[in-house]
């Protein structure tokens, strides 16, 4: 089964531990991305947001309460 869309939560301390570091953490999240080429939606206030921006896919949305948000909160 693929997904047509990804939208992970926020990346939160909380889960490191499960994963050992952030960068694995981070890791295990962007093969979300890498998986789904269909939409991509990514919160741009996280400070991770620029990260899963690389990833391709045929759409991308952005949304949040500040920055470069396509979709302002």
């Amino acid at each position: 089964m693929q997904n047509d869309s990804t939208k992970p939560a926020n990346l939160a301390p909380e889960y490191i531990e499960a994963h050992g570091t952030f960068e694995k953490y981070r890791e295990t999240k962007a093969k979300l991305f890498k998986a789904t080429k269909g939409v991509h939606i990514i919160n741009s206030d996280d400070p991770n947001a620029k990260y899963f921006l690389q990833f391709l896919a045929k759409k991308k949305i952005s949304y949040g309460k500040e920055g470069e948000s396509k979709k302002p909160l």
